[in-house]
């Protein structure tokens, strides 16, 4: 499990910010040698930013 925005920089711990990746995979994600647009898995979305409340 990977968190697509990290927990430390605000990223939540819910389904739209984490992919899963095996361990090459994740391996090669954090030496940034392959980054989300890599993947190319057909069902993943890119995380959309969220428009603001208007209440």
């Amino acid at each position: 499990m990977h968190h697509l925005r990290a927990r430390a920089d605000g990223g939540a711990t819910d389904v739209d910010n984490l992919v899963l990746l095996c361990r090459r995979h994740h391996s090669m994600w954090h030496r940034k040698q392959i980054s989300l647009s890599d993947l190319r898995v057909p069902w993943m979305r890119l995380p959309q930013p969220r428009a603001p409340s208007l209440s």
